[in-house]
């Protein structure tokens, strides 16, 4: 199973099972509410599933940082230099042999998503030529993108402490999917 699997794998996991948990927390004080059962009886099964909850959150962190792990390290992958891209067509339109416009830069971007050695290469001809660099990704940009969903998905798994808890974040797997995919590595 591959990284951006996993993750959401793991992600998908937790909101199941928190909410089932989250929906016994919040049965267990309607019944404390309504008088159905004593407050020793409330004490006794809260603190099971209270545990219970603070345990999945453990170990959905820790899935989500293994998961991570291996994204960080296909990101520093993609950004190492790779010999094999340097014999691409696009390298030699990049010598200067030939004026390039800002468009033919940018397609030059598009079919090299992959390469960091060929967007690197465009980013500095587009400076000794004064053009503006098109938009392409770039292994900060990458990292932060991933940070920035991470961030998300903490906040949703640290705000799941209530029994009324709702995930804008870590229930969407075609958020985090999406994200992913955005990073443009071999996940």
């Amino acid at each position: 199973m591959n990284a951006k699997q996993k993750l959401i794998d793991a992600c998908k996991h937790y909101t199941g099972t928190v909410t089932t948990v989250n929906s016994q927390l919040r049965e267990l004080g309607n019944q404390l509410a309504n008088r159905r059962i004593t407050k020793e009886v409330y004490s006794e099964q809260y603190g099971p599933l209270a545990i219970s909850r603070e345990h999945l959150q453990r170990s959905t962190i820790e899935a989500i940082e293994a998961a991570t792990d291996e994204i960080r390290q296909q990101i520093d992958r993609w950004a190492e230099f790779n010999p094999e891209h340097a014999s691409r067509p696009d390298v030699a339109l990049l010598s200067g042999a030939f004026p390039l416009t800002a468009e033919t830069l940018q397609q030059i971007v598009d079919r090299n998503r992959d390469s960091s050695l060929i967007l690197a290469t465009v980013d500095e001809y587009a400076r000794k030529h004064d053009i503006d660099r098109p938009e392409h990704p770039t292994a900060e940009s990458k990292h932060l993108a991933l940070d920035n969903l991470l961030r998300h998905v903490a906040a949703d798994i640290r705000s799941a402490n209530t029994p009324e808890s709702e995930f804008d974040y870590v229930g969407d797997s075609d958020y985090i999917g999406s994200v992913l995919d955005g990073l443009g590595v071999n996940l």
